[in-house]
Parts: C-alpha cells; sequence; structure tokens
C-alpha cells in the first residue's frame, strides 16, 4: 500500500459531562475501519466515539486499512474522564 493512513482527536483526554463526541482527523487512505477494547462506543466507520456511553477509562484506538492483500494500522490512545 503506498498511502500511509494515520489519525488523531482533538485531545487525548476527553470528559464526559463536559466535552463533545470527538470525531478523528483522517490523512491518507479514508477508506478503513476503528476499533477498540470494550468500554468504548466507538463507530466503527467514522471514529465518533461517544463519550456518554463509554465507560470512564484508557482506550486504544486502531484504524486499519486494508487494500485485499495488504494491511495498514495506525493507533491512538485517549483518556476517558468523568
Amino acid at each position: 500500500m503506498s498511502d500511509i493512513s494515520e489519525f488523531s482527536y482533538s485531545n487525548s483526554t476527553f470528559s464526559k459531562s463536559t466535552d463533545i463526541n470527538p470525531i478523528p482527523t483522517i490523512t491518507g487512505a479514508c477508506s478503513g475501519l476503528f476499533s477498540s477494547n470494550t468500554g468504548i462506543f466507538l463507530n466503527e466507520e467514522s471514529g465518533l466515539i461517544d463519550l456518554m456511553s463509554s465507560i470512564v477509562g484508557d482506550y486504544v484506538i486502531t484504524y486499519t486499512v486494508s487494500d485485499g492483500l495488504n494491511s495498514e494500522t495506525s493507533n491512538h490512545t485517549i483518556t476517558i474522564s468523568p
């Protein structure tokens, strides 16, 4: 794959009580899927995080792009606070 895909959120810590649901900025190929560990409500296509539905804690979010033969992943760690 020639396009290296990366993503980022506006912060690394988000508050359930005061922040709006964050959505990432993607650079490179935009046809990947987002995933993470259990406890976070994450839209797998857009990367939008539903803060109110997520459990307070630390999460590693992974963005995976595949062309059918090869896959690339990019990771971003976030914290959801009360």
